[in-house]
C-alpha cells in the first residue's frame, strides 16, 4: 500500500511481464469498472488520473483490481488523500445570521477541488473587517475573533488547524444597538496569496 491524493496522477509499478502487461483487459476500482483509455499502462507500471477517474475523487482505500486474459487478477489496496486547499471550492458561511446583540459562529469549510472536507489540516489566514459607521450616534463595537472592533482592520496571519469536518471557526457578535444604515462586513483569505475564501459576511442595519 503507498500513499497518494486526489491532486495526482497515481502509478502502481509491478515487476514488468510484457505478455500480462499486454494481455490486460480491464480494471475495476472497488468494483467499479474503468476505461482503458483513462489508464496509462506501460513498463513496470500502471498510471491512474483523478481527474478522469470519479473512483479516485474520494479519500479512502481503493482495491485497484487488473484482469488480464490467461492470468489470475491482480489486487492493490490504494490509499487515496484529499487534495489541497481548493478557494473555489472552499466556503465562508455564518449560523445563525448576524443579528443585533446576538453572538453567531463564522465557519470556514475548507475543500479540496473535489469537495472533500480538509480535515485536521493547517490553514493560515487573515480576517478582513469593514466596519460602516455612517451615523455617528452610536459608535458600534463588534467582537469577531474574540477582538472589540469599531473601525477597518484586518487581522493577520491566524494560524489555526482544522476539525474533523474540515472546519475552522470563529466567532462574531454585534452589540446590541446598531445605527440605521451602519454596519460590518467580513471577509476572509488565505494568508499565503490573499485569495478570498468564499463571499463576506455582512450585517447592515436597515
Amino acid at each position: 500500500m503507498t500513499s497518494a491524493d486526489v491532486d495526482n496522477i497515481i502509478n502502481v509499478t509491478f515487476v514488468d511481464d510484457t505478455a500480462w502487461r499486454n494481455a490486460i483487459s480491464g480494471v475495476t476500482i472497488n468494483g467499479t469498472p474503468i476505461n482503458l483509455a483513462d489508464v496509462n499502462i506501460s513498463a513496470g507500471s500502471i498510471s491512474f488520473n483523478p481527474a478522469n477517474i470519479s473512483a479516485l475523487q474520494t479519500p479512502g482505500n481503493k482495491t485497484i483490481v487488473v484482469n488480464a486474459t490467461g492470468y489470475s487478477a491482480a489486487t492493490v489496496v490504494q490509499t487515496i488523500g484529499v487534495g489541497m486547499l481548493s478557494i473555489s471550492g472552499s466556503t465562508f458561511s455564518v449560523n445563525p445570521a448576524l443579528a443585533e446583540g446576538q453572538t453567531s459562529a463564522a465557519t470556514i469549510r475548507t475543500n479540496d477541488q473535489y469537495g472533500n472536507a480538509i480535515a485536521n489540516q493547517n490553514l493560515k489566514y487573515d480576517i478582513v473587517i469593514d466596519v460602516d459607521d455612517t451615523d455617528p450616534t452610536t459608535d458600534e463595537a463588534y467582537t469577531i475573533h474574540n477582538r472589540s472592533v469599531n473601525g477597518d482592520i484586518t487581522i493577520i496571519g491566524i494560524d489555526t488547524t482544522s476539525n474533523t469536518q474540515g472546519d475552522i471557526q470563529f466567532n462574531i457578535t454585534l452589540p446590541a444597538t446598531v445605527d440605521v444604515g451602519d454596519g460590518v462586513s467580513v471577509l476572509v483569505r488565505r494568508y499565503s496569496d490573499l485569495a478570498n475564501i468564499g463571499s463576506p459576511i455582512t450585517y447592515s442595519k436597515q
